[in-house]
């Protein structure tokens, strides 16, 4: 088998394929088998799967609260669109004045946004010269609107500074409230706003927004994504699962002590 294995090396699917097939076959089998030499074959598969369920319904669960394992896609900034100069050109009306919207900071989400932001204009090649070649931008401000309310400024939970519980109770009772009565999230954006860097005489300097040039604004939407979902659906799905077994064995365990008590009167 595993010269097998080394033979498709080539094919990274189909050897990552059967080395996880094999790894279960040879875990759960190997269970099976020392059980089922005790129990037999149709108790021993009951007791190993039942057994596997559980772990499997333990593992969903931590899964889904630490977002972990076998998770689905995380949330990320989309591009609705680009606009060049005035905002007031924008087909997404909300973004067509920067009133009502909040400043974001470097350390307020600006990071993320400008990263997605910057990876969009790589891609789409905004930002070059005549002849092709890659042009220098600079980030000029940030910008972001709806979603639901976050704690800003709130300390940090940790067991090892209990004048923090304050803080950290207010957090949880915020995303409780915000949990119950806004179980439907609401619209989120975002707008980067970029322009050209001028030509630095000196090498090295830091790079500085030409005022000349247009200002490039990318909005953006914020895709929530289904990171808990997968896990959440193997939970329930695994629970039902344990929940069977286990009912199966306890019927069984029944009847066992049933016949020895008819046999024993």
């Amino acid at each position: 088998m595993l010269s097998t294995l080394a033979a498709i090396g080539w094919e990274p699917e189909i050897r990552g394929a059967l080395t996880v097939i094999l790894s279960i076959v040879i875990l759960c089998g190997s269970v099976y088998l020392i059980i089922a030499t005790n129990t037999g074959a149709r108790l021993g598969f009951l007791i190993a799967f039942t057994g596997l369920m559980g772990w499997m319904l333990l593992m969903g669960i931590i899964w889904t609260i630490y977002g972990i394992g076998y998770k689905g896609s995380d949330p990320t900034w989309q591009v609705q669109e680009v606009v060049e100069g005035d905002l007031s050109q924008a087909e997404q009306e909300k973004a067509r004045s920067l009133e009502g919207w909040r400043e974001l900071t470097e350390g307020g989400g600006r990071g993320e946004a400008q990263a997605a932001a910057d990876a969009y204009l790589v891609e789409a090649d905004l930002f070059t010269n005549d002849e092709g070649e890659p042009q220098a931008y600079v980030g000029v401000s940030a910008y972001e609107r709806g979603g639901k309310d976050r704690l800003v400024g709130d300390p940090a939970c940790s067991v090892h500074r209990p004048d923090t519980w304050d803080g950290c109770w207010d957090r949880i009772t915020h995303k409780l409230e915000t949990t119950l009565f806004e179980p439907v999230h609401p619209e989120r954006l975002a707008i980067v706003q970029v322009q050209q860097a001028r030509d630095t005489a000196q090498a090295g300097a830091a790079a500085e927004a030409d005022p000349s040039a247009p200002t490039i604004s990318v909005i953006m939407e914020r895709d929530l994504g289904n990171l808990r979902q997968r896990p959440i659906l193997l939970t329930v799905f695994s629970g039902i699962l344990f929940a069977l077994g286990a009912y199966q064995l306890h019927r069984r365990d029944l009847k066992a002590m049933a016949a020895r008590a008819a046999v024993g009167s």
